[in-house]
């Protein structure tokens, strides 16, 4: 014969207890270990200790004046397509280490400030040449502009692979077909 509780009224407290401490465990662990990452300041724009020129063309930069061991920051150029294949990709870093030698850049940013691979959208500017402007004037990338960055500055980059297409720079060359990529 089945043993009964005669007290049914305990039970479903004790039950209903323990459910209630499980569910106010849960929540008091997920507030613990699962709280909000503290915010980032943004990036502020100026003058910029060049690092290390990295693939792709994208460069590391600390702030000029900041202490020794702050964090640095992975910078991607704005309006310029991102390399493919080694060849352009060599030719690339060639530019940016003859064009930055100098240890200094400075950084403009615009509305686009996060990349899709998770580095910074910049403008790079080396004394008054912008440098996203040169990469697509020699003809090493394409133009990749955005309707949300700077009307002035996409306007340069735009001209800039005009001409680099009529005068058959790099990726423009005879025989060669690429296609920029900007949006109105």
């Amino acid at each position: 014969m089945p043993v009964r509780l005669r007290n049914h009224g305990t039970a479903q407290r004790i039950g209903v207890a323990a459910i209630g401490a499980l569910i106010l465990f849960r929540i008091a662990w997920q507030l613990g270990t699962h709280s909000d990452p503290p915010s980032v300041e943004p990036p502020m724009e100026g003058e910029y200790q060049l690092l290390e020129i990295r693939e792709k063309g994208q460069l590391l930069v600390r702030p000029l004046h900041a202490p020794p061991g702050s964090p640095s920051l992975t910078v991607s150029m704005l309006a310029v397509a991102t390399p493919s294949g080694l060849d352009g990709n060599s030719r690339l870093q060639q530019f940016l280490r003859t064009q930055l030698d100098t240890a200094t850049v400075r950084l403009r940013f615009d509305r686009r400030r996060n990349g899709v691979d998770g580095t910074t959208l910049a403008w790079v500017f080396r004394g008054d040449r912008l440098i996203n402007v040169e990469i697509v004037r020699d003809g090493l990338l394409p133009a990749e502009t955005h309707s949300s960055d700077s009307a002035s500055l996409r306007r340069q980059v735009i001209q800039a692979e005009k001409e680099a297409k009529q005068a058959r720079r790099g990726i423009w060359m005879a025989n060669r077909s690429v296609n920029s990529q900007t949006d109105p």
